[in-house]
């Protein structure tokens, strides 16, 4: 992955005895794809509201949270019920 690596004497600093050495390293970058943007203006707030509470009942029923565990599932499973329904509602 080094393409260079040299000494360059023209770039010494006065009164060293030390000199730069220049580097270049070839490190491949992966295109990045723009994320989905939701139009939310145009929702059937009607429809979204249905949509979300029906994968909100399918989930479990709402309980006591008395560990991290407990509340990082319960925040992780509300979260996907809300992204799936913006997935499938929302243009």
């Amino acid at each position: 992955m080094i393409t260079r690596f040299e000494v360059d004497p023209r770039n010494r600093l006065p009164c060293t005895d030390h000199f730069p050495i220049v580097t270049e390293i070839s490190l491949p970058q992966e295109q990045t794809t723009e994320a989905p943007s939701y139009n939310f203006r145009e929702v059937d707030w009607k429809d979204f509201r249905k949509n979300l509470e029906a994968r909100l009942r399918d989930s479990n029923a709402p309980q006591p949270l008395t560990t991290e565990t407990q509340f990082q599932k319960a925040v992780k499973d509300l979260t996907e019920a809300i992204q799936d329904t913006i997935r499938t509602r929302v243009t």
